[in-house]
């Protein structure tokens, strides 16, 4: 690629590897400085970010090159919860003139706990707070990513998001990891991301996943060393497309939510089409709590539970979920479930 000019354009660098991620407008996928900027970049602007990352703290340092007085900016970019730094951001301007406006880069930081009941928070600063449209913008406090995975994300960014926190969490190599997502804004539009983060062991066997995600206008070039694409299980996905006798459905145990299927047994058999993807507006108040628990106990083999599923025109049918399990971690699951309908009275023949 050619080498990008930096004047006037903010520079977006990851901390560890010093990999260039941005430079104005532009995504770089963790170039070195020396393939990814122009001479300004390498000779100025580099070796000003080098120090403020070294130092951790924002710099603004005035430098001379060929001649002309410049101005060289430097602000520290650091994860909500632990605070460690994860980038950084340089512009370089002529003195007193405006560059770029300072650009959204939120910052996001995942803490799994081990155990039988492995726990999970999500933190993340006011800048991604606001790109979200949290009200909540304390860093502090965890977030409620159940009602973010079901809002918030975009239905066809649920799975591949969910699968890149498992993987990091299944294998913590520091990596740097590159995602394109996509997000909905609560007014029928959405808004596409992009997500650079890495994976670190923590104390008491946590495991930290933090990094950097900013809105984009191009497809984002991936970086993701620890997933293997296709995941063989994931090709059970496709079924739907072949068996019109049954409608399909994507559990996540964690959130306890739902993404319905491609295909047409959903609508044939005239399921409720919930859009926050909440299993409890799905389920019969009566039967949601024991397949909540059905999830939650399920092994590595396929299982199945009868369940009374709403319907679009009201009312409840009892249903067979024979669920598959997409993943083993304890930290992050999914299961794959084929529903047809059953005889009413099986409903009570037990769990």
């Amino acid at each position: 690629m050619r080498r990008l000019g930096v004047v006037r354009r903010w520079v977006l660098v990851d901390a560890q590897s010093g990999g260039v991620l941005r430079v104005g407008d532009q995504d770089v996928a963790g170039l070195s400085h020396r393939s990814a900027l122009d001479v300004l970049g390498v000779r100025l602007l580099y070796p000003s970010m080098a120090r403020g990352l070294a130092l951790g703290t924002h710099l603004t340092e005035s430098a001379r090159f060929d001649g002309v007085e410049l101005s060289v900016t430097t602000r520290i970019l650091r994860a909500p919860f632990s605070g460690v730094v994860v980038g950084a951001l340089g512009l370089v301007t002529p003195p007193g003139e405006p560059g770029e406006p300072l650009p959204e880069v939120g910052l996001w930081e995942w803490v799994v706990a081990p155990g039988e009941t492995a726990t999970r928070q999500a933190y993340w600063d006011p800048v991604l707070a606001r790109i979200y449209g949290d009200p909540v913008a304390d860093p502090a406090v965890p977030r409620d990513v159940a009602a973010w995975f079901a809002s918030r994300l975009a239905p066809a960014s649920r799975l591949r998001l969910a699968d890149l926190i498992e993987q990091g969490v299944r294998f913590p190599t520091d990596d740097l990891r590159i995602l394109g997502y996509s997000i909905v804004d609560g007014r029928g539009g959405s808004r596409a991301m992009r997500l650079v983060g890495r994976t670190a062991h923590g104390t008491g066997g946590r495991v930290f996943m933090r990094g950097m995600s900013h809105a984009v206008t191009s497809p984002v070039h991936e970086r993701l060393p620890a997933l293997h694409e296709p995941r063989p299980e994931l090709q059970v996905l496709d079924i739907p497309r072949l068996d019109s006798t049954a409608a399909f459905m994507v559990l996540d145990v964690t959130y306890g939510t739902f993404e319905r299927q491609a295909g047409e047994g959903w609508s044939a058999l005239g399921l409720r089409d919930t859009p926050a993807g909440d299993l409890a507006d799905l389920a019969h108040p009566d039967d949601h709590e024991r397949l909540v628990r059905f999830m939650v106990d399920i092994g590595d083999a396929p299982a199945s539970i009868v369940v009374r599923l709403a319907l679009e025109e009201g009312g409840h049918l009892p249903c067979r979920l024979t669920a598959v399990p997409l993943s083993g971690s304890v930290a992050l699951r999914q299961l794959t479930c084929r529903v047809v309908p059953v005889d009413r009275a099986e409903l009570w023949t037990g769990p």
